[in-house]
């Protein structure tokens, strides 16, 4: 038996997918374009863009190095302190972010402590 009288015979054909996606059961789709009615509110662009604040505050106290920065607390509540990979990416947020320069410019050396909100852990170069 050859492979085309095999196919030829069979009486249960599905549907193409286009002639499925043109079936009539489907409503057509609106090519319209959506805007905004008269009676919404306009949002300020400035609401929209993503605020970038990169700010930092370095303070010495009792030989403590304490670093703030709002930005830095959800990036603190996800590193694994068990990870080396998540403790890492906590030296390059550090590093990337200036902190890490700031803190050699305010005179840290190896052996000091950092305070990171609810961590602290001894500076190493």
């Amino acid at each position: 038996m050859s492979r085309a009288s095999d196919t030829s015979t069979s009486t249960s054909a599905r549907p193409s997918k286009k002639a499925r996606r043109s079936s009539s059961t489907r409503s057509p789709r609106s090519s319209t374009p959506c805007r905004p009615s008269s009676e919404t509110a306009e949002i300020p662009l400035e609401a929209l863009e993503k605020k970038q604040d990169n700010g930092f505050t370095i303070r010495v106290e009792d030989g403590i190095y304490i670093v703030e920065a709002e930005w830095l607390v959800p990036i603190l509540s996800k590193i694994d302190y068990d990870d080396y990979e998540s403790l890492q990416y906590l030296q390059r947020v550090l590093q990337s972010s200036g902190i890490d320069q700031a803190l050699q410019d305010n005179g840290i050396e190896d052996g000091d402590t950092v305070s990171l909100y609810d961590i602290e852990f001894d500076y190493v170069t």
